[in-house]
């Protein structure tokens, strides 16, 4: 008669066990689906050239491998390209990478913006805002200095917001890479397991998860939306600006080319540190409440302070 209640943590385990086998299915099906969807070997002739793109890197410390994160940029195919670089302190050791980049490099049009940052909780929108001013052209494309990029990344980018007028902005999936320390290894475990099966599939499905490392958008239709102001208290910027698109009837669209996230040497105490602030962020977000969003674009949502 006791055998029903005996078998329940059994139940439970298969349960856990299917649910666990569907996901890791579906988000590798949404992986693949994202990064290797039938396309033409031979690109179509282009009518009219892809337009300028203004890339916003902003900076904070020479972390290693630095130089040949921004280099990759520098090598860009894109026919017209102007990179942005943004600091806080006068000081910084990445304005000394910078520099030698753009001697290497002087065909590339390149500004720095060294500025006080802008109000907010939020370092890297405080150092974006700063950046703005000095950006020229109406596509921003928001890139992280830990991410290393293939030539032809920022063209792809741009062909796949202009191929449809419906797309607002446009996001990478990521593949961790160069780790040397046990932190940055399960960093790069996480990144290219969860985070890509998380990010694709529910992006495939209409529902935009925005990983911030890459986006391009338009620079009007952003603001237009609200622009970096509408999150500078928000440390998920990233999410907040994915919404912010979808939510205005525009679609969020991953190209086709995996990313590297250089993570080299993050600790043990780090890798946990970030993500128990990852974890504390996600336990006071309730997504099925309306109202979250607009809590958190208001600045209203208590958020975590690590990142």
């Amino acid at each position: 008669n006791g055998g029903g209640a005996f078998l329940i943590p059994y139940f439970v385990a298969l349960v856990i066990v299917v649910v666990s086998t569907l996901w890791t299915v579906l988000g590798i099906g949404a992986v693949l689906r994202a990064t290797l969807s039938p396309r033409s070997r031979v690109p179509k002739p282009r009518k009219v050239p892809l337009p300028a793109v203004s890339v916003l890197k902003p900076l904070c410390g020479a972390d290693p491998g630095l130089e040949q994160n921004l280099e990759s940029f520098f090598r860009q195919d894109h026919p017209e390209l102007e990179l942005v670089f943004g600091v806080q302190d006068p000081d910084d050791p990445a304005l000394a990478v910078v520099e030698r980049l753009r001697e290497r490099h002087p065909h590339v049009r390149c500004r720095v913006a060294v500025h006080p940052g802008r109000a907010g909780i939020n370092p890297k929108v405080a150092n974006l805002r700063g950046m703005l001013p000095h950006a020229s052209h109406d596509l921003l494309l928001v890139s992280d200095s830990n991410v290393r990029a293939p030539e032809s990344y920022v063209s792809e980018m741009v062909e796949t917001k202009v191929s449809d007028e419906r797309v607002g902005l446009v996001t990478n999936l990521f593949a961790g890479a160069g780790e040397n320390t046990l932190g940055a290894a399960l960093e790069n475990v996480q990144l290219n397991g969860f985070c890509a099966a998380g990010a694709a599939l529910p992006t495939l499905l209409g529902d935009a998860l925005v990983v911030g490392k890459s986006m391009l958008f338009s620079r009007a239709t952003f603001e237009r939306l609200g622009g970096f102001e509408r999150v500078a208290n928000v440390l998920a910027e990233d999410f907040v600006i994915g919404k912010m698109f979808q939510h205005a009837g525009l679609s969020v669209k991953i190209a086709k080319t995996v990313l590297d996230n250089v993570t080299r040497t993050m600790t043990l105490q780090g890798f946990f540190d970030r993500h128990v602030g990852w974890g504390m962020l996600g336990a006071r977000l309730d997504l099925s409440n309306p109202q979250t969003l607009e809590q958190i674009k208001e600045g209203e949502l208590p958020l975590p302070t690590t990142r």
